[in-house]
C-alpha cells in the first residue's frame, strides 16, 4: 500500500509478508549505523519535503507474460530498465534506473507538464511506452501511481544474401522485402513482417513458447536450410541463418532510336568475383578479358543475368557483324548488385556503325587529304589513297560531300546509308582550278588572262588577274588554250606578253602557268642621278639625219625629302652663315639644298614642337628628314587685381601646376609680371606658356607660394596670400595644330577670418567650415575648408579662403566647452572630471575584473562605461552639475551602493567603491544564495522472496544566477532552460522576486547550454531578448554559480510610422486624411488627421492589434475618382514598424461627358419638356414624401471596386 503525508512517499507492507517485517526489523536492531542512516534519511526528506513532488509507478508484467513463465525461467530482474522524465518536446529532464522489483521515483522540482516514459532492452514492448503528466499543487497526477506493463519479447534474424566478393559492402546482409511469417504450431498465422533493407527481420511482442517460420518473396527464390522451428523463452530470441537467396538479377536493355534491338551481346564482368550461375556460358566478348557471363538481348531488346551474387560488376555491350560494327553507348557500365534485383535505368543505345567510302580524281585515282563532310558536318578525311570511313552512323539518309582545295567533287544528295552496306559509292572529283600568275614589268597596266579551246560544254572565261599578278580558273577535265592580254589593249596596244598563249589538258590541278610582260623604253635623254637638282633634269630633242649638240645639264644642288604633320615656318642656315627662308608644307616634299656641307634646319616661331628646334642636313650624307608634331604651344594670362593687394606687394611670379588625371602632377611652370606696367593700373598682368602633347588632358592650377610667417599671430598686415578665380581651368588638346589662349585667370586678395576666445588661452582648435558648395574650390557644404589654433593671446588667424561662400566656425579644446558669442568669437569654460577606483575587500593576488560604471546627471545625461582591469576609470568633459555614480558586477556587492556628486566648474572628483564577493563557496549559505547541491536520497525496499535492498541516488548539482535589467533592477519570472548538448536532458525554472534563479538536478560531466526562454503564459513574456543569448558550461563536482543575464523589455509604446506616394496636386493635398481603422470592426476608426507636407506621418500609442491605414479626400470631385491603398498593420507582433508606400490615385469618371451645346440645344430643350409632363406625377409623389417628417428616402450608393487590402507582418 502506498500513502503519502507531508510530500513524504512511505509504502506500508502488506500483513501477509510479516516474517519479511520481522527480518527487517530485526536487522535495524543489530546496526546502530543503519539506525543513523534512518535519522539521516528523515532530516534530508523533512528539509525538501515541502517542495519536492515526485512521480513513481511499477514496471510488471502482463498477465500473458505471467501465465507463460514457466519455474525455469529466469526471474525477471527490472533494474536495468530506465524511467525518463521528458519535456513536452522529449528533451530529458531527469531519469532514473528501476529497482529489481520495478519500482521507481523521480523527484520533480518544477511544476508543468512532463511525459514519463519507460526504456527497456531492445526489443521488449510496453504497454503503454509514454504517459503524459502534470505537477500542480496535489503531486503528480494526483500522487496516483504510474504504472508499465511488460507485454513482450522479440523474435528477430535474417534473410542471408549471396555474396560473391569482398566487393560486397554488406556481407551479413539480405534482401529486403521478404514477407516472413510468424505461425503456431497448429500453423495458425500469428504475425508477419517484412525484412529490412540489410535482410533483418523481427517480431515483437513476443511471449514464450513454439512457434514455426514461413518465408516467401514474389521475385526471389527463397531457401531454407534446417529447421524453421523455434522456441522463445523469457528473453529474446535471435534465430540462426535459415532462410538465404542464391542471387539476384540484372536487367537491362538494348535499343536503338527508342526502338529495340535483337542480337546484341552483353558481357559480365567482375574484379573479385570468381564465380556465377551461368547456364548460357561466358561467351567471347572483346579483348582477352575472361567474362563470368554473357546475355543476348530478344527482340525486345532485354537482356537479364540471373542468380547473380552481391558485388561490384561490369557491364560491356559489344556487336560486330561481317562489314558492321555498332557503337554503343554507355560502353561499359559499373553496377554495385547489393542484396537486390537491379534495373539499369540507363538503357544501352546502338548509337551508330561504322561505314567506309572513297574520294577520287577524273583519272580514278585517290585523293588524299579531303575533308568529308555529312549533312555539313565534317565527319573525316581521306588517307593518301583517298579511302575515309564514317563512324557512329546511323540507318538514314544524307547528304555527303568532299572539300580539298582546287578542287571540286560532286555531292552524294539524299543517299541512304544502311548497316549492311560494302561502302559508300566514290565521290568523283567534277571540276578543277587552273591558276597561274602574269609577271608585268610595268607597275601602272595591269593584265588579265583568258581560257579558251575548251570542250563545247564550256563557255570561254577571262579573268582579271589581281594585283600581284595572280588569276584562277575552275574548269572541268578537258584541253583548254590560256592566253594573256592587258585589262584594257584599247590603251595599252604596245603591250606584248611571253607566251603568247598556252594550251593545257587538265585532269587535275594545273598551278604553275605563267605569263610575262615584254618590256621596252622610247627614246629620251634624261639624267637618272635622283640626289642631285639640276636646272633641267630633261631635255627634249630631235634627232634627225645629224648630230645634236649643245646638251648641257647645269648642277644646282642636293634633294632632300621632308615630310612633315604640319605647316611651318622655317629657314635654313647654310655653312658659310647665309640664311634661306623657307615654308614647309603638310606632307611631303623635297627640298633642293643647294650649299654642299652641313646646313641647318631651323624653325621659326613655331607653335609645334617637332622634337628639336633645329635640324643638320648633310649632303655628303643626305637623309630623308621626317618632322612630325609632338608637343603643341598653350599659352595663357592671370590678371590681378590692384585694387585688392594694396597693402600686399605683388609678387615676380606666379607658380602654374599643370595635373593629368586629375591629382597627378605632371608639369609645372611659372607665370611672369609682364615688364613695363604702369603702377596706375587696376589690372597687373602674368603671362605663361607650356608644351602640351596631342591628346593630353590637363588641369592648369595657379598659385601664391611665397613663404609667410604663422597665422595664428594677431597682425597680419603683409602676410596675406593672393588666390586665383576660377581656381583652375581644364584643358584637352584635341585640335590637331596651334592651340588657342588658356581662358585667364583673375587674381585677388584671398579672405582671412581673424577671431579671438575669451579669455585668452592657447591652443584651440578652430575648424573653418563651409557653409556651402564652393565654384572654385573644392570644398561642399559642411567640408572643412580649413583648421587653425589660438596663440597665447587667444587670436586667431584663418586663410586664404576663397570668397565666392560664407564659413561657419567650430572651435574646441579637450577639458574645455567653448560657446560662440560672436561671429568670429568664442567664451570659453574648462570641464570637470569624475575618477573612479574600486578595489576588493578581499586580499588577493589577482587584479580587480573590469566591472560596469553607469553615470547620470541632469539634462537626461548618462554614460555607461567599463573600468579597466584594477577598476580604475575617469569620466572627463563634464559640465558643472549633480551626478549619480553605480557601479555593478555580477557576484559583487558594492560600499557605497552608489555615489552622488556635484561638480564644479573644471572641478575634478575621485570617487572609490569597496566591493564585496557575494559568490558563496560549498559549505557557505546566505540568504537564497544558498548552496543547492544535496544527497537525493530515497530508500527502496524489493519486497519479494523475503529479501530486501537499499539504492542511494547520485549527486546532483545545481546552475545559479541573476537575471536583472539594464538598469541592474532584478527581474521577477522569467523562465530558464538548461538544456544538454547530448543526450536530451533538460531542467528549467523561473526567476525570484529578487531575479534569482537556480537550475537543479544538472548531472555531473555533461555539457549544458543555458538560456532565457520565453513562455506567453509566464509574467516574463515581455522579454525582447537577452544578454548573453546563452551561457554553455559543464557541469563537474561543484555547484555553478554566477551564471548571470541582462534582459530588455520589449517597448510598451508603440509607434507606426508610414510615407504616401501619389500625384501630387496642390488642391487636393491640402484635403487629404489619414484614417486608421481596426482590422477587427473596419467601422471603427482609431484615428484621424491631416496628411502632413512631407507626406509622412506617425501615430503613436495605437492598442495592441490589427489596424487598417487608408487616405480619404475631403475634396467633391466631380470628374474624377479618388482611390488608396490599404495597408493592413500588426501592432501586436511588431511594436515600433514602418510601413508604406501607402499609395493613392486619381481615376477619370468615364461616364461623365461634355455636350456641345449649340447644335443639340433645341433638341435638349423639345424632350425635356416631353418629359417634364410625363413626370408631374411622380414629381408630385416627391413633393408630398418630402414633406412628411417620418419618410425615408433610398439613394443608388456608387458601386466601389473592392481595394486590395496589403500586409504588413
Amino acid at each position: 500500500m502506498r500513502v503519502r503525508r507531508n510530500g513524504i512517499e512511505a509504502h506500508l507492507i502488506n500483513p501477509s509478508r510479516s516474517s519479511a517485517m520481522k527480518s527487517f526489523f530485526s536487522l535495524l536492531s543489530i546496526s546502530t549505523t543503519f539506525s543513523i542512516t534512518l535519522l539521516l534519511l528523515a532530516h534530508t526528506t523533512s528539509v525538501f519535503a515541502d517542495s519536492i513532488h515526485g512521480c513513481g509507478g511499477f514496471i510488471e508484467a502482463s498477465s500473458s507474460l505471467v501465465k507463460s513463465r514457466k519455474s525455469s525461467n529466469v526471474k525477471l530482474d527490472y533494474s536495468h530498465i530506465t524511467v525518463e522524465l521528458q519535456t513536452l518536446d522529449g528533451l530529458v529532464k531527469d531519469s532514473t534506473q528501476c529497482a529489481p522489483n520495478g519500482y521507481y521515483f523521480i523527484p520533480v522540482y518544477d511544476k508543468g507538464s512532463f511525459i514519463i516514459k519507460v526504456r527497456g532492452p531492445k526489443g521488449w514492448a510496453w504497454e503503454p511506452e509514454k504517459v503524459p503528466v502534470t505537477i500542480d499543487h496535489r503531486g503528480c497526477n494526483a500522487n496516483e501511481d504510474i504504472n508499465f506493463r511488460f507485454t513482450g519479447f522479440s523474435l528477430s534474424g535474417r534473410v542471408l544474401g549471396a555474396v560473391g566478393g569482398q566487393s560486397c559492402r554488406l556481407k551479413k546482409g539480405g534482401p529486403s522485402n521478404v514477407v516472413v511469417e510468424l505461425l503456431s504450431s497448429t500453423d495458425d498465422l500469428i504475425s508477419s513482417v517484412s525484412t529490412s533493407t540489410t535482410g533483418d527481420y523481427s517480431f515483437k511482442n513476443v511471449i514464450p513458447g513454439r512457434y514455426r517460420l514461413r518465408a516467401s518473396h514474389p521475385d526471389l527464390n527463397v531457401e531454407v536450410r534446417g529447421s524453421t522451428e523455434v522456441e522463445v523463452g523469457f528473453e529474446n530470441s535471435v534465430i540462426g541463418d535459415i532462410f538465404s537467396v542464391a542471387g539476384y538479377e540484372i536487367r537491362g536493355h538494348v535499343v536503338a532510336q527508342g526502338n529495340p534491338i535483337l542480337g546484341v551481346h552483353t558481357y559480365l564482368y567482375s574484379d573479385d568475383v570468381l564465380e556465377v550461375e551461368c547456364p548460357q556460358g561466358a561467351g567471347h566478348g572483346p579483348g582477352d578479358r575472361k567474362a563470368l557471363c554473357h546475355a543476348v538481348s530478344d527482340a525486345d531488346g532485354k537482356f537479364a543475368f540471373k542468380s547473380i551474387p552481391c558485388g561490384d560488376y561490369e557491364l560491356v555491350p559489344y556487336y560486330k557483324g561481317e562489314n558492321t560494327v555498332f557503337d554503343i553507348s554507355p560502353p561499359t557500365v559499373a553496377i554495385a548488385v547489393e542484396h537486390s534485383h537491379v534495373t539499369l535505368q540507363q538503357k544501352f543505345q546502338v548509337t551508330g556503325f561504322s561505314i567506309g567510302g572513297r574520294v577520287v580524281d577524273g583519272n580514278g585515282a585517290g585523293v588524299d587529304g579531303a575533308k568529308v563532310f555529312v549533312d555539313g558536318q565534317e565527319r573525316s578525311f581521306t588517307d593518301e589513297n583517298g579511302y575515309f570511313t564514317l563512324d557512329q552512323v546511323t540507318s538514314n539518309h544524307y547528304a555527303i560531300e568532299a572539300h580539298k582545295k582546287h578542287y571540286k567533287f560532286e555531292i552524294l544528295r539524299n543517299i541512304l546509308v544502311l548497316p549492311n552496306m560494302a561502302s559508300i559509292p566514290d565521290i568523283r572529283a567534277v571540276s578543277y582550278d587552273v591558276c597561274g600568275y602574269v609577271r608585268m614589268a610595268d607597275a601602272g597596266y595591269k593584265a588579265k588572262v583568258a581560257l579558251t579551246h575548251g570542250p563545247e560544254n564550256v563557255k570561254p572565261q577571262v579573268r582579271q588577274a589581281d594585283q600581284n599578278g595572280n588569276f584562277c580558273f575552275q574548269v572541268p577535265p578537258g584541253d583548254y588554250r590560256l592566253s594573256a592580254m592587258a585589262s584594257t589593249p584599247e590603251n595599252a596596244p604596245e603591250l606584248v606578253f611571253l607566251p603568247p598563249y598556252t594550251d593545257v589538258s587538265v585532269r587535275s590541278p594545273l598551278l604553275n602557268i605563267e605569263f610575262s610582260q615584254v618590256k621596252y623604253a622610247p627614246a629620251d635623254t634624261a639624267i637618272e642621278e635622283d640626289r642631285w637638282c639640276w636646272e633641267q633634269s630633261s631635255i627634249d630633242v630631235d634627232v634627225g639625219t645629224e648630230d645634236v649638240e649643245g646638251i648641257l645639264f647645269s648642277h644646282r644642288g642636293y634633294w632632300v625629302d621632308v615630310t612633315s604633320s604640319h605647316d611651318v615656318d622655317a629657314r635654313m642656315i647654310q655653312p658659310d652663315g647665309e640664311s634661306l627662308p623657307l615654308k614647309i608644307k603638310k606632307g611631303l616634299q623635297r627640298l633642293c639644298v643647294e650649299s654642299p656641307g652641313l646646313n641647318k634646319l631651323e624653325f621659326v616661331n613655331s607653335c609645334i614642337f617637332f622634337g628639336s628646334s633645329s635640324i643638320n642636313i648633310d649632303t655628303a650624307n643626305l637623309m630623308p628628314v621626317h618632322l612630325k608634331g609632338e608637343k603643341y604651344l598653350v599659352k595663357g594670362q592671370i590678371n590681378v587685381d590692384r585694387t585688392s593687394v594694396t597693402s600686399v606687394e605683388l609678387p615676380e611670379s606666379v607658380v602654374i601646376d599643370v595635373f593629368e588625371n586629375g591629382n597627378v602632377l605632371a608639369d609645372g611652370t611659372i607665370a611672369k609680371l609682364l615688364p613695363d606696367q604702369s603702377d596706375e593700373t587696376e589690372v597687373a598682368l602674368y603671362e605663361y606658356s607650356m608644351w602640351v602633347n596631342p591628346g593630353q588632358k590637363i588641369t592648369i592650377i595657379p598659385s601664391d607660394l611665397r613663404t609667410l610667417t604663422s597665422a595664428t599671430s594677431s597682425s597680419t598686415n603683409g602676410l596675406k596670400k593672393i588666390l586665383f578665380y576660377p581656381r583652375q581651368h581644364q584643358i584637352a588638346v584635341t585640335h590637331d595644330g596651334c592651340q588657342g589662349s588658356v581662358p585667364s585667370f583673375t587674381g585677388r586678395l584671398g579672405l582671412y577670418i581673424e577671431g579671438s576666445v575669451s579669455p585668452s588661452i592657447s591652443g584651440v582648435s578652430v575648424r573653418i567650415i563651409a557653409a556651402g558648395d564652393s565654384y572654385n574650390a573644392p570644398l561642399k557644404k559642411g567640408e572643412l575648408a580649413l583648421e587653425t589654433s589660438t596663440g597665447s593671446d587667444g587670436v586667431f588667424v584663418g586663410g586664404p579662403l576663397y570668397d565666392d561662400i560664407s564659413y561657419i566656425l567650430e572651435a574646441s579644446k579637450p577639458g574645455y566647452h567653448l560657446k560662440a558669442v560672436g561671429p568670429h568669437s568664442f567664451s570659453c569654460q574648462k570641464l570637470g572630471q569624475i575618477s573612479v577606483h574600486i578595489y576588493s575587500k578581499e586580499v588577493t593576488e589577482e587584479p580587480f575584473p573590469s566591472a560596469l560604471l553607469s553615470l547620470s546627471g541632469d539634462d537626461g545625461y548618462r554614460n555607461n562605461s567599463i573600468t579597466g582591469v584594477g577598476g580604475h576609470f575617469a569620466f572627463e568633459n563634464l559640465f558643472p552639475g549633480s551626478f549619480y555614480l553605480r557601479p555593478l558586477l555580477k557576484e559583487y556587492a558594492f560600499s557605497p551602493r552608489a555615489q552622488p556628486i556635484e561638480l564644479g566648474s573644471g572641478e575634478s572628483k575621485e570617487v572609490v567603491f569597496e566591493a564585496t564577493r557575494v559568490a558563496y563557496r560549498k559549505g557557505q549559505s546566505k540568504g537564497l544564495h544558498s548552496e543547492c547541491k544535496n544527497l537525493n536520497i530515497g530508500l527502496y525496499m524489493l519486497l519479494s522472496d523475503d529479501s530486501f535492498s537499499f539504492i542511494w541516488s547520485e549527486l546532483e548539482h545545481c546552475a545559479m544566477g541573476v537575471i536583472t535589467l539594464l538598469s541592474g533592477q532584478p527581474r521577477e519570472g522569467i523562465s530558464i532552460e538548461a538544456q544538454a548538448e547530448s543526450k536530451g536532458y533538460y531542467e528549467e525554472t523561473t526567476t525570484d522576486s529578487f531575479g534569482f534563479y537556480r537550475l537543479r538536478g544538472l548531472l555531473p560531466d555533461m555539457t549544458y547550454i543555458i538560456k532565457v526562454a520565453k513562455k506567453n503564459d509566464l509574467p516574463g513574456a515581455g522579454i525582447e531578448r537577452a544578454s548573453p543569448e546563452s551561457i554553455t558550461v559543464k557541469v563537474g563536482f561543484e555547484d555553478i554559480k554566477g551564471l548571470d543575464f541582462v534582459v530588455f523589455e520589449e517597448p510598451e509604446r508603440s509607434i507606426l510610422s508610414c510615407h504616401v506616394e501619389g500625384e501630387r496636386n496642390v488642391e487636393l493635398d491640402s484635403h487629404l486624411w489619414v484614417e486608421v481603422k481596426s482590422a477587427g470592426e473596419p467601422s471603427k476608426v482609431k484615428s484621424s488627421f491631416p496628411l502632413p507636407l512631407s507626406r509622412f506621418f506617425q501615430v503613436k500609442d495605437l492598442p495592441k492589434s490589427k489596424h487598417l491605414l487608408q487616405l480619404r479626400s475631403a475634396l467633391p470631385l466631380s470628374t474624377h475618382k479618388f482611390i488608396s491603398d490599404v495597408i493592413e498593420v500588426d501592432i501586436e507582433k511588431h511594436r515600433h514598424i514602418h510601413v508604406g508606400p501607402l499609395r493613392y490615385r486619381i481615376k477619370e469618371d468615364i461616364q461623365i461627358q461634355e455636350l456641345t451645346a449649340a447644335p443639340v440645344f433645341p433638341l435638349v430643350v423639345g424632350v425635356s419638356v416631353i418629359l417634364l409632363f410625363m413626370s408631374i406625377p411622380r414629381i408630385k409623389d416627391l413633393v408630398s414624401g418630402i414633406s412628411m417628417p417620418g419618410s425615408t428616402s433610398t439613394a443608388k450608393k456608387e458601386v466601389r471596386k473592392p481595394v486590395v487590402r496589403k500586409k504588413t507582418f
